[in-house]
């Protein structure tokens, strides 16, 4: 993988704070050895499935320790990212990074998923990534009422965890269809509008916390 050293640098430093957070949050069961290409290398594969276009939004939905979003902020400085993450310890570990690494184009975000749609602040994203935060039969609709009208969403899976009727689930979220794609050690689900998202229900459900985390750096413009 031909990255500058700098960014290269940034990535390991992600990962010793990972790592280094993990022993009190649980955020990674990944042995350390294993953590570049398991972690970093199959976060960046992400990066040759969409285009990726400067002043882009994207949202890291169930970010947790920070993977996809965190190496693809680093990788892609000019597209601001949203790290969405309802669990206020992770949330707060999330931002600290961001001010580490100095991630101008992160802003953390401590709500679930629903109570972040009824906020002000929503934006619904050009991009949405996530890896393995919810099962599919969840996830897809969440996706469904998260991404823009001609968004795309990246979802890291675990190989075997397609279904049966997910071709029914993408369509009733207002997806075209849905394409599974390996790019290196990677599985990835990649999902495409066909027209408008299914009509949005603002509320917060029972027990979502409202306390937001200390931030990190807002995008820039």
């Amino acid at each position: 993988m031909d990255l500058r050293d700098v960014v290269r640098d940034r990535l390991q430093r992600y990962l010793d704070l990972l790592y280094l957070a993990n022993r009190s949050l649980n955020l990674t069961r990944v042995p350390r050895d294993d953590a570049f290409g398991r972690h970093i290398e199959e976060s960046l594969s992400l990066l040759e499935l969409a285009s990726w276009e400067d002043g882009a939004v994207a949202v890291d939905l169930g970010s947790g320790g920070g993977l996809p979003g965190i190496p693809l902020a680093l990788a892609r400085p000019k597209v601001r990212f949203r790290l969405l993450e309802r669990t206020q310890k992770k949330a707060r570990f999330l931002a600290a990074v961001a001010a580490e690494l100095e991630l101008a184009n992160v802003e953390v975000v401590g709500l679930d998923s629903r109570e972040y749609l009824a906020s002000p602040e929503f934006r619904a994203p050009d991009y949405l990534v996530s890896r393995a935060a919810l099962p599919l039969a969840r996830l897809i609709p969440e996706v469904g009422r998260l991404l823009g009208p001609k968004g795309t969403a990246l979802l890291l899976i675990s190989p075997g965890s397609v279904e049966d009727g997910i071709e029914q689930l993408a369509r009733r979220a207002g997806f075209a269809g849905f394409s599974l794609l390996s790019p290196g050690r990677a599985t990835v689900l990649r999902l495409r509008r066909s027209g408008a998202p299914p009509a949005r229900r603002p509320g917060r459900p029972a027990g979502v916390p409202s306390q937001r985390p200390p931030r990190g750096p807002r995008p820039r413009g």
